[in-house]
C-alpha cells in the first residue's frame, strides 16, 4: 500500500506529508532556542556582577553570518534548478551551499581554539587579568600553525601548568573509596615526579607504593566491608536474642514490674568485635617518602593551602607551599569586579583599584601598570570630556571620579583592552618587559596595507609588533583562574552552549544537504519531484539554522 501526499500535497493543507513533518520538527527547536535566548537573555538583565560585553571578536561572527545567508541563497537557487530540472546547476548550487557551511564552520573552529587558549586569572582582589600563558617559544601575537603549532602548545601547557603550585611533600594520603581507573593520572604523576628525584614512597612497614598495591587495599577495604557488615547484621542479631531472653527472665524473677521496650534493651546489646577486620577498613593510606620529594601540581588539580595540598580524588599532601607563580602575558586588565564591590561596599571605586595588588603591590610591576591605568584615566577622562556638552541629564551618568561626572559605560571606564595596553606601552617604551623598545603598535603596519596582502600579513604577523606586557602572579593572589571556557562564568556557558548546538545543527544539515545533492541521481532519474521535495524540506531546516544565527549574532557578538 502507498502512502498518500509524499509527493502530491494535500488539498486542503497545501503540504505533503515530509512538509508538514519538518514545520512540526522546527516548532520544537522553536521552543528549544527560545528557551535558552530567554534564559540567557534573563540572566544577563538580572546579573548581579559585571556582565562580559563585546567579549567575542565581530568580525569573525560578521563573516559567518554573510555565509550562512549566501548559503540559504544558494540553497534556494538549487531547490529551483532542480525544479527546472537541471540536476548540474542544482549540484553547482549545492556545492556552494556546503562550501560556506564548511567555511563557517572554519571560522567558529578558529574562534573556538582562540577561546580555549586564551588565559583569565580573577585575583583575590577581585582584579582580573587576561591574556596567554608563558609558552616557552611562542612569540604572543605570532601565528604559528600545524604541528608546530600544536608542539608548542603542548609544551607551554605543560610548562605553566605542571609547574603552577609547588609543594615540598613529607607524606600522602591515599583515599581508597575513589575507583582505580579514574586516579591513576594522579598517582602516576605523583610516583613519576618522587622516582625523578631518588625517593620512594613506602607505608608504615617499608612496603613501596604502587598502583597495584593500591588496588589491593582498595580491594581489601571492599571485602572488609562487606565481611564486617554481615558479621555485625548477625552479631547484633545473636545478641539481641540473648538480650531479650534475660530480659525475659528478670520479668519472671519479678525483678521488673513491667515490660521493657525495645529501645531500654539497646545499651545491653553487644556484639563480638573480635570477629571482624578492622584492620582492612580503613578508608585511606597514608605513607612517607624515603626523603622530602617537590611535587607540582596544576591550580586545577589541587584546592591549596600552605601545609595541606588537596587533589580533586580527595588524595592529601602533606608538607610545605613553595613560591609559585603565573606567568602571563596580559593583553586585558579589568577592574570592573573590583569596582563593583568596592561599590556595594560604599567606598570608591577608583581609591580601590589605587590600591590593588596589581597596581600597589610590591612587585616590579606594579609601577608599569599604575603607569598604563593613569594613562588610561587621562584617555577616559579625554572621551568624558567630550561627551559632556552631549549628555546633561542624570541618568546618563555612569560613576563618578574627583567629583567629575563619567558618562563612559563601565566596561570603557575600568577595563583596559589589548588595543591600549600596546599603546600605553609604547608610550612609556618600557625596556624592562624584555622586548624590543623601537617597535610600534600598528602605525608602520597600515602603510603596508597599501602594499599587497601577502606583503601586509606577512609584516603584520612576524614583525614584533604586538607584544603585551608581562607578569608573574604569586599563586596566593590568584583566586581562580580558567581559560575562556564554559568553567570562566555564566556568558561563556551559554555562549558555548547555543553556539555548539548551533554547530551541530549545521553538521547535521550539511550531511542531509551533502546526500541530496550528490547521491541522489538514482532518485531524481526515478522520481525527481520526489527529490525537489525533500530538498525544499531540508532547504526549510537549512533556513531555521541561519534565523537561529541571526540571533546569536547581535546577543553575543554585538552587545
Amino acid at each position: 500500500m502507498e502512502l498518500p501526499y509524499i509527493v502530491e500535497p494535500r488539498k486542503d493543507t497545501g503540504l505533503f506529508n515530509s512538509k508538514l513533518a519538518i514545520w512540526l520538527f522546527l516548532a520544537s527547536e522553536v521552543m528549544l532556542f527560545g528557551g535558552l535566548f530567554s534564559g540567557y537573555v534573563f540572566l544577563r538583565i538580572y546579573a548581579d556582577f559585571p556582565w562580559p560585553e563585546r567579549a567575542i571578536p565581530v568580525l569573525p561572527g560578521l563573516i559567518n553570518t554573510v555565509m550562512l545567508i549566501l548559503s540559504s541563497v544558494t540553497v534556494v537557487f538549487a531547490w529551483s534548478e532542480l525544479k527546472l530540472r537541471n540536476y548540474r546547476k542544482f549540484q553547482v548550487y549545492m556545492g556552494f551551499t556546503l562550501f560556506f557551511a564548511a567555511a563557517f564552520l572554519g571560522f567558529k573552529y578558529v574562534e573556538y581554539t582562540t577561546k580555549f587558549s586564551h588565559q583569565a586569572v580573577k585575583m583575590s582582589d577581585n582584579v582580573v587579568v587576561e591574556g596567554h600563558v608563558d609558552y616557552a617559544a611562542l612569540d604572543h601575537g605570532k601565528l604559528v600553525y600545524g604541528k608546530d603549532a600544536k608542539k608548542l602548545h603542548k609544551e607551554g601547557a605543560e610548562k605553566i601548568k605542571a609547574k603552577k603550585i609547588e609543594y615540598k611533600v613529607e607524606e600522602v594520603t591515599f583515599p581508597l573509596r575513589f575507583r582505580m581507573e579514574s586516579r591513576k593520572k594522579i598517582i602516576n604523576k605523583i610516583l613519576k615526579q618522587a622516582k625523578a628525584q631518588d625517593a620512594k614512597l613506602v607505608d608504615e612497614s617499608g612496603t613501596e607504593i604502587t598502583i597495584d598495591y593500591l588496588k589491593e587495599a582498595r580491594k581489601a577495604l571492599y571485602d572488609a566491608k562487606k565481611k564486617n557488615a554481615i558479621a555485625r547484621r548477625d552479631g547484633l542479631r545473636d545478641a539481641w536474642k540473648v538480650a531479650k531472653a534475660e530480659d525475659a527472665q528478670r520479668i519472671e524473677d519479678g525483678k521488673q514490674a513491667e515490660k521493657s521496650k525495645g529501645w531500654q534493651l539497646a545499651p545491653q546489646v553487644k556484639i563480638d568485635e573480635s570477629v571482624l577486620d578492622l584492620a582492612n577498613e580503613t578508608a585511606s593510606i597514608t605513607a612517607k617518602f624515603t626523603k622530602p620529594v617537590y611535587l607540582h601540581f596544576g591550580r586545577n588539580d589541587i584546592r591549596e593551602s600552605e601545609e595541606f595540598g588537596i587533589l580533586r580524588d580527595g588524595t592529601v599532601v602533606k608538607g610545605k607551599q613553595q613560591k609559585s607563580y603565573m606567568d602571563m602575558h596580559i593583553d586585558a586588565v579589568d577592574f570592573q569586579y573590583l569596582a563593583f564591590d568596592a561599590k556595594q561596599k560604599g567606598s570608591d571605586p577608583f581609591e580601590a583599584i589605587e590600591k590593588s595588588w596589581l597596581l600597589s603591590g610590591d612587585h616590579k610591576y606594579a609601577k608599569h601598570f599604575k603607569e598604563y591605568w593613569d594613562k588610561h584615566l587621562e584617555v577616559v577622562l579625554h572621551h568624558n570630556h567630550g561627551l559632556q556638552d552631549r549628555f546633561k541629564v542624570e541618568q546618563n551618568v555612569t560613576t563618578t571620579y574627583k567629583g567629575e561626572k563619567l558618562y563612559l559605560p563601565l566596561r570603557e571606564i575600568f577595563r583596559i583592552n589589548w588595543q591600549s595596553l600596546i599603546a600605553y606601552d609604547e608610550h612609556y617604551g618600557h625596556e624592562d618587559h624584555g622586548y624590543n623598545k623601537d617597535y610600534s603598535t600598528f602605525n608602520e603596519v597600515e602603510k603596508s596595507r597599501k602594499k599587497n596582502v601577502e606583503t601586509f600579513i606577512r609584516e603584520y604577523f612576524q614583525a614584533p609588533k604586538r607584544v603585551f606586557p608581562h607578569l608573574k602572579i604569586p599563586s596566593k593572589e590568584v583566586h581562580f583562574e580558567s581559560s575562556l571556557t564554559p568553567k570562566w562564568n555564566n556568558f561563556y556557558a551559554i555562549y558555548f552552549t547555543i553556539t555548539g548546538l548551533h554547530g551541530l545543527h549545521i553538521i547535521g544539515g550539511m550531511v542531509v544537504l551533502w546526500w541530496f545533492g550528490f547521491n541522489s541521481r538514482k532518485i531524481y532519474d526515478k522520481d525527481p519531484e520526489w527529490l525537489a521535495n525533500r530538498v525544499e524540506v531540508g532547504g526549510l531546516f537549512w533556513h531555521f539554522v541561519d534565523l537561529v544565527w541571526i540571533f546569536v549574532f547581535p546577543i553575543f557578538y554585538l552587545m
